[in-house]
This record gives structure tokens, C-alpha cells and sequence, in this order.
């Protein structure tokens, strides 16, 4: 009973396995032993490919190259990045001191880049507020009330562009009679 539920359990990621990689490993691997015109597959070529990747030129002189590079390359990461995301982790685990400092500087990449792009979004629609004509009602009174944060009054010019900002941090300016009159 235990084997069969252990069995049902396994069974889809067995099929997704199979699916998705063993049925696309196998025919990738069986495409080697045809000959092919660009995309069209042509007779049954037996061992002639192998042959040819390993006794012809340029594979006879870059096959070798490639596969030291890789295997070089491969060792040199492996033991950098494990060496050092083990180091990582021992001093997270056993050092109180050194765990807060390792775990702020593992979050700043997280922290620092939707700060970044939330500033450098910022930045660019408050120039576009004061250097691209508004072509929209809308954008006209946004630029209309944003310059007047800038200009009118100069104890509450942070510049904000937007109403329901003033409303909610309170830095509504306050109308004279005359913007009043001319509003109505």
C-alpha cells in the first residue's frame, strides 16, 4: 500500500519528466544518425556524423579546445561558487556578529533597485511635467498644479504632481479669491 501511494505520488512528475526531457534527449540523439539538408532530414546515416565530428577538421583541432575550455571553466566555477556560498553560509549560521551584516548586504540588491527605478520613474515624469507640453486635459491640470507647488507658495514647494498626494500628506495650497473666481 505504501509503495503504490509512494508510486501515485511520483507518478506526474515521472510523466513530465519523460515529456519534457527524456522524449526531447532521445530524438535529439537520434537525429545524429541521419544525414540532414538544413532543416530536412535525409537518409539514415548510421555512424558516418561521429565520424566525421571526430576525424575532420576544424572538429579534430576545436572539439579538444571546447572541451578543455569547458571542463576548465567548469571547475574554476564549481569550486569559486561553491568555496564561497559555503564560507556564506558558515558565517551566516555560526556567527551572530557577522550574520546581520551578511544578510543586509544579501537583501541591498533587492532593496536598492525598485528604490532606484521608483527615484529614476520619479525623476523623469517631474521632467516631463515641466520641458513636454501636456496633451491631454488631464495633464494639463497636473502641470498646472504642479507649478503652482513650485511657484506660489514657497513654505510647500515639494513639487508634488499629483492631488490625491496633497490630500493625503496635507500640502494642499491654499486658493486666493481671485483663482477662486477664475476656477468658477
Amino acid at each position: 500500500m505504501r509503495r503504490r501511494t509512494g508510486l501515485l505520488f511520483t507518478a506526474p512528475a515521472l510523466v513530465l519528466f519523460g515529456v519534457f526531457v527524456l522524449y526531447p534527449m532521445v530524438s535529439a540523439f537520434s537525429y545524429a544518425f541521419f544525414r540532414w539538408q538544413g532543416t530536412a532530414r535525409g537518409g539514415f546515416a548510421g555512424l558516418e556524423n561521429f565520424t566525421a565530428l571526430f576525424t575532420r577538421a576544424p572538429f579534430t583541432t576545436d572539439l579538444p579546445q571546447a572541451l578543455i575550455h569547458n571542463l576548465l571553466f567548469f571547475l574554476g566555477t564549481m569550486l569559486v561558487q561553491n568555496t564561497v556560498g559555503l564560507a556564506i553560509a558558515y558565517l551566516l549560521h555560526r556567527r551572530d556578529r557577522s550574520r546581520r551584516a551578511l544578510q543586509t548586504l544579501y537583501a541591498m540588491p533587492y532593496l536598492v533597485s525598485p528604490i532606484v527605478i521608483g527615484y529614476l520613474w520619479y525623476d523623469f515624469m517631474h521632467w516631463s511635467t515641466h520641458y513636454r507640453p501636456p496633451s491631454t486635459e488631464r495633464g494639463k491640470a497636473l502641470r498646472a498644479h504642479h507649478m503652482a507647488h513650485h511657484f506660489a507658495d514657497p513654505d510647500k514647494n515639494f513639487g508634488i504632481s499629483h492631488m490625491w498626494m496633497d490630500a493625503l500628506l496635507g500640502t494642499s495650497l491654499k486658493r486666493g479669491k481671485e483663482e477662486e473666481k477664475a476656477k468658477s
